[in-house]
C-alpha cells in the first residue's frame, strides 16, 4: 500500500487527469502539473527577455498593421494595395 501525507488523503481518490499522467512514460517531461525539477534554460529565459524588450503594448493603428495589411493584399487575389 501508498504511503500518504496525511490520514484525510486516504479517501481522496485520484482525478482522471492525474490517473493518465501516471501512465505516461517515466522518460517524458510533463508540462502539465506541479512544476519542473529544474532551472529553465537560459536560452529560453534570454529569448523571452528580448521579446519582452521588443513587446509594443497598445492598440494597433486604426488602419491596422502595416505588415498585416501587406500579406492581405497580397493574397487577396485582387489588384490592391495595403493602403
Amino acid at each position: 500500500m501508498k504511503s500518504f501525507f496525511s490520514e484525510r488523503m486516504k479517501g481522496i481518490e485520484r482525478t482522471l487527469i492525474r490517473r493518465i499522467n501516471d501512465l505516461a512514460d517515466p522518460s517524458c517531461l510533463n508540462l502539465g502539473l506541479g512544476e519542473m525539477r529544474f532551472p529553465t534554460p537560459k536560452v529560453i529565459l534570454q529569448y523571452l527577455r528580448e521579446s519582452i524588450d521588443g513587446w509594443h503594448l497598445g492598440y494597433t493603428p486604426n488602419e491596422g498593421l502595416k505588415e498585416l495589411r501587406e500579406l492581405v493584399a497580397k493574397d487577396s487575389g485582387f489588384q490592391v494595395t495595403p493602403d
